[in-house]
């Protein structure tokens, strides 16, 4: 009739194509393929000669976002452990590399877009086992045991490394060792202090002994994901400070001789377990446990020649500190337009 208009709605299937492409640019491919890599280049390698991240220490950053999780084939596998992953994980095992930007994690609701990135590596060969062992011996008792262990698959991710050493080499950062610890809980001034002491490297050492040994494991399905983490870390460090004495700024001539001996010994255990399920397809709930156990004992033995005649004093400091954190929290998505969040 006049004054009418029929309009019929057809799928417009350009537009669908449209939607699919705007959801792959979220994917930046690293282009590791195209880059001059030895079979056992490491990926820290890969990642410092590519032009589209940053890699600061162990720190990954694209557009200004810290990167914390890597995964294998779309898998978690290194969740707040990327000097690991940074240093063991070669190129000969790596198709390519892309980064994952508004990564969408099934088990974290939320309104809009996700904004988290995260670095995915395609391996050669889906199911993979990967063991290694580096031995060496040198002068003056120095050597070094290094192995790592690792499982990409189907039904779970899992890496094992351990390195023994006197030759001041440490295989994780101190970064990821509180990330972990801050999962759930808190960390005082210090056990900041114990962690930063024991996993930093000193070269101007007299002696030194380490050992850093770590295990991890990922696996996830529709409704449920599980994460564990186990580190055990021990170090013995010894520091001579030979110095001498001045009255003044003024005199060139010392009237003392002083000699500081300090011996540290240090132990860190850390267990974290995050577990997550997806109860209907709009409630989540998650427990995170985490323990810790940080020990210290230091011995400052000072010696002062003054006129032929030593004085001598010894410090003498014991810390042990333990702590135990576990987080729950549930996560209900009433609507597009609210969120309900319970947490203890």
């Amino acid at each position: 009739q006049q004054g009418f208009t029929l309009i019929k709605l057809d799928k417009d299937t350009i537009r669908l194509d449209e939607v699919v492409v705007s959801n792959k640019l979220h994917n930046t491919d690293l282009e590791i393929s195209k880059m001059n890599l030895t079979q056992n280049s490491p990926l820290r390698e890969a990642l410092q000669r590519s032009t589209k991240i940053r890699l600061e220490g162990n720190e990954i950053i694209y557009n200004n976002k810290l990167i914390n999780k890597i995964l294998i084939n779309k898998r978690e596998a290194f969740v707040n452990h990327n000097k690991v992953a940074l240093d063991e994980i070669k190129a000969n095992i790596i198709e390519s590399a892309e980064i994952i930007d508004h990564y969408d994690d099934e088990f974290e609701l939320s309104f809009t877009e996700k904004d988290e990135a995260v670095l995915n590596i395609n391996s050669k060969q889906e199911n993979l086992i990967l063991p290694a062992a580096d031995i060496g011996v040198g002068v003056k008792n120095a050597y070094k045991a290094k192995g790592s262990g690792f499982l990409f698959g189907n039904f779970a991710n899992v890496s094992l490394t351990t390195n023994t050493n006197t030759i001041e080499n440490i295989s994780v950062d101190p970064k990821d060792f509180n990330k972990i610890m801050l999962s759930s809980g808190e960390i005082s001034e210090k056990q900041n202090a114990i962690i930063q002491q024991a996993l930093n490297e000193n070269k101007n050492l007299n002696s030194s002994f380490i050992s850093n040994n770590t295990l991890s494991f990922h696996k996830k399905n529709d409704r449920f994901k599980v994460g564990g983490y186990l580190a055990y870390h021990k170090t013995a460090k010894q520091l001579a400070i030979y110095e001498f004495l001045y009255p003044s700024s003024e005199i060139n001539t010392p009237i003392a001789q002083r000699a500081v001996n300090k011996r540290l010994k240090m132990e860190q255990l850390l267990i974290s377990l995050p577990i997550a399920t997806k109860i209907t397809a709009t409630s989540v709930a998650e427990l995170n446990t985490t323990f810790s156990l940080l020990s210290q004992k230091s011995d400052d033995l000072t010696a002062v020649v003054l006129d032929s005649v030593p004085l001598e004093r010894m410090l003498h400091s014991t810390y042990t500190i333990q702590t135990i954190y576990s987080r729950f929290r549930y996560q209900k998505k009433v609507n597009n337009s609210i969120i309900l969040i319970s947490s203890t």
